[in-house]
């Protein structure tokens, strides 16, 4: 059966959370362009690879920074796999 990866918005939206910021300090900290995230988010849309990556780095970064540890499958837990 197809599948089709997407960004786990529950998981996102919890996380900033804890690292004491919001989607768009994240979309910011990630590099990525203004509102980035809200449209992969708002639209349900294929997240590249690259895209994943910077989530990954921006979030790594920022829960090292609050003392947080890192999960080690935080790259998986960035995205979600649906069927079609």
């Amino acid at each position: 059966m197809p599948v089709k990866t997407v960004l786990n918005v529950k998981y996102l939206e919890d996380v900033v959370w804890e690292v004491r910021t919001n989607l768009n300090g994240l979309n910011e900290k990630a590099g990525l362009s203004g509102g980035y995230i809200y449209r992969l988010i708002g639209e349900d849309k294929d997240v590249s690879v690259s895209t994943v990556d910077k989530i990954h780095n921006a979030l790594e970064s920022m829960m090292i920074e609050q003392g947080i540890n890192p999960p080690d499958n935080l790259w998986e837990r960035i995205l979600v796999h649906e069927e079609q």
